[in-house]
């Protein structure tokens, strides 16, 4: 897992293009915090993830594998690798 992957979002600074690695993140739930109305979701490789979706971040457990990939927008996706790809969660990495 490339660290730099979601870097662009903690850094406005500068914002380098993306290589085709660092397009899609795996990884597992090492932790999960809620924080108001948000999600925190810390992976095991260390880095931080914020989701606002209460209906959906119900089903993420500690443990559960899940893939991040970059959007077309530039946003980021969160899936569980158990589910349906179209149930996915719109994440913001904040660590």
């Amino acid at each position: 897992m490339p660290p730099s992957f979601g870097q662009e979002q903690l850094d406005t600074k500068s914002k380098p293009a993306a290589r085709e690695e660092e397009q899609v993140l795996h990884g597992r739930i090492a932790s999960l915090r809620t924080a108001g109305a948000a999600y925190q979701v810390a992976l095991d490789n260390g880095q931080t993830w914020r989701h606002e979706d209460q209906t959906l971040g119900v089903y993420l457990k500690e443990g559960d594998a899940v893939t991040i990939r970059k959007g077309t927008l530039g946003g980021y996706r969160l899936t569980r690798d158990a589910g349906n790809e179209k149930n996915w969660i719109r994440v913001t990495r904040i660590r």
